[in-house]
């Protein structure tokens, strides 16, 4: 059940974060808004749709084949991009303190690593 239930959110999640990739690839402008990010040109345009698009594509994706296959190792990718994304989140608010606007991304990291780390303890190994 518990296996079941972790893998129904897991692929939720694979989905919702291939669906951001996608607004990444497809509206840049209003994505990066969103973020608080703006562009300098195509090149800072063309940078985000490579490299904001690959990151919540592959970050997705892993974690959507991670959930079909209950298969522990295809959240490695997943959970280090998304890790590493937390941890830097978090090292900035050690610097600047704790803004509200960054209580958002941080509880949707938070989340899904938890998740992500919930379902490494049940999948098995490959």
């Amino acid at each position: 059940m518990m296996k079941s239930v972790i893998r129904i959110v897991l692929a939720l999640l694979g989905v919702g974060w291939m669906l951001l990739a996608g607004q990444s690839w497809t509206q840049p402008d209003l994505f990066a808004a969103d973020l608080g990010l703006s562009f300098a040109g195509d090149l800072g345009r063309s940078t985000f749709r490579a490299d904001i698009g690959a990151f919540f594509a592959v970050s997705g994706l892993f974690m959507l084949l991670a959930a079909l296959k209950a298969e522990r190792h295809l959240l490695l990718p997943s959970l280090g991009l998304v890790g590493l994304a937390l941890a830097a989140r978090l090292a900035t608010a050690g610097q600047t303190g704790f803004l509200p606007e960054y209580m958002q991304p941080v509880t949707v990291e938070a989340l899904t690593v938890s998740v992500m780390l919930a379902a490494y303890a049940v999948f098995r190994k490959a």
